[in-house]
């Protein structure tokens, strides 16, 4: 599916002090193979490679120590650091990453505490 896409493009002409605008109209493809995953354990999410576009992250820590998801390239908890999140205990924390994400080849593993959940999109 495709939306129409308009650029408001606003700049300042120096030589006649005054200003001007353009309109550009390009298509916003919509069409994603974003897939969204529910994890509450240490896991291996996907053994390809892809991008990662967010995670939403509920931490459970014991009283009010930081619980961590740690999202590793690889799919493996050896694999490298591809993105650490932290939240205390009953807190949220979140992030999606515009345009195109993230990159890890080799799969994704989730490494986090038993007492927390997350939800990651991968695309």
């Amino acid at each position: 599916m495709e939306f129409p896409l308009f650029l408001f493009i606003i700049g300042l002409d120096h030589r006649h002090n005054h200003r001007h605008m353009s309109i550009k109209k390009g298509l916003l493809d919509m069409s994603t193979n974003v897939k969204a995953y529910f994890v509450s354990a240490s896991t291996t999410l996907t053994n390809a490679g892809g991008r990662l576009h967010g995670v939403n992250f509920i931490g459970h820590g014991a009283g009010g120590d930081l619980a961590k998801v740690i999202l590793r390239e690889g799919a493996s908890a050896t694999g490298n650091i591809v993105l650490v999140l932290g939240a205390k205990n009953n807190d949220v924390n979140d992030i999606y990453i515009a345009d195109h994400g993230i990159r890890f080849d080799g799969g994704l593993y989730v490494e986090m505490p038993t007492s927390s959940h997350a939800t990651i999109l991968v695309g």
